[in-house]
């Protein structure tokens, strides 16, 4: 054997057991940080009376992941099989594969949600991934690449007219491209139609009504919140021909349920006639804050960033705020 061949397998050899490790401790101490919460947990200083909308994406990202518990314990679960798979020889190209699956895309994350803290250690992590993967190179392209002769072969079972037009599988790449293409542009085309009203609209002064704020989402949802801060969630019917709204949304709190929830739990009732009283206290108390149902039509005016809606009994002028946009 060649000297100069032999160290520099020795030294590769060395390198890739150095690497194999690292990334097995990192994916260790990444698990318990899960496990433990130190990672996916901003706490009551940063989520304490704050709007999303003033959320960085480092609070944004955290505040997302940390949402599931359990969600969490799966990644963990994840890091520590990844661990322990490049931690062996004869498992650590699947560990690679898993682990160069995972980095990369938290570095995506980290580059697009601005997470700058932790994109330069993303990177040297995946570099020493790829470093794994390309030293190892000839045994992955034989493993995902290559097939023996029987994989290769034309089935059996096929007539032989059938063997000589084989290659026409090659067609069916472009066909369901189309369809899927063609499928996703006919939903959003039929359900996720831009308008005139798109966009959020809020009252320029204070009147009777209860409007104080209008969402309207290009897919018919629709979102109202009054001068009491309670929000309403429902749909819209928008003809842009006649120049018609049609807006129905209800409030669905169940803060009227849950201050008598003690003695509700009280009640020697069955379980259906308790759902029964649940309901009727809601609604009684959305009563009592002026939180009832909206179901009305409007007529609609636009002039430039003005909405003016009006109907027998109401007008109201409303202005649009989407560019600029706070809670």
């Amino acid at each position: 054997m060649n000297i100069k061949n032999y160290i520099k397998n020795e030294w590769l050899n060395i390198l890739q057991v150095a690497c194999r490790y690292y990334l097995a401790y990192q994916m260790f101490a990444y698990a318990f940080a899960k496990i433990f919460k130190t990672q996916f947990d901003l706490g009551p200083v940063y989520l304490a009376d704050e709007a999303i909308d003033h959320f960085n994406g480092f609070m944004l990202t955290w505040n997302y992941f940390g949402y599931s518990r359990t969600y969490g314990l799966i990644i963990a679960a994840l890091q520590i099989l990844i661990g322990l798979l490049l931690l062996f020889r004869k498992t650590m190209r699947a560990g690679v594969i898993l682990f160069l699956s995972m980095i990369s895309n938290i570095v995506l994350i980290n580059y697009f949600y601005e997470i700058d803290g932790a994109m330069l250690f993303s990177v040297i992590l995946m570099i020493l991934g790829l470093f794994l993967l390309f030293s190892e190179w000839r045994s992955y392209a034989k493993l995902f690449f290559k097939t023996d002769s029987k994989e290769a072969s034309v089935s059996t079972l096929l007539p032989e007219k059938f063997k000589k037009l084989y290659w026409s599988k090659l067609l069916l790449i472009p066909l369901m491209l189309f369809f899927a293409f063609s499928y996703i542009k006919d939903i959003k085309t039929k359900y996720l139609k831009d308008h005139e009203l798109n966009g959020i609209w809020k009252a320029t002064s204070t009147s009777s009504d209860r409007y104080f704020k209008l969402f309207m989402g290009s897919h018919q949802q629709l979102k109202i919140k009054d001068f009491f801060d309670n929000f309403y969630y429902g749909q819209y019917v928008l003809n842009e021909t006649e120049k018609t709204l049609k807006i129905n949304a209800k409030c669905y709190t169940e803060t009227g349920a849950f201050i008598v929830q003690d003695s509700i739990d009280k009640l020697d009732v069955s379980e259906e006639n308790l759902k029964s009283i649940r309901t009727d206290i809601i609604a009684h108390y959305n009563k009592e804050r002026n939180s009832l149902p909206y179901d009305t039509l409007f007529n609609y005016e636009l002039k430039k960033d003005t909405l003016i809606l009006k109907n027998d009994s109401l007008q109201l002028q409303l202005v649009n705020i989407t560019k600029n946009y706070r809670h």
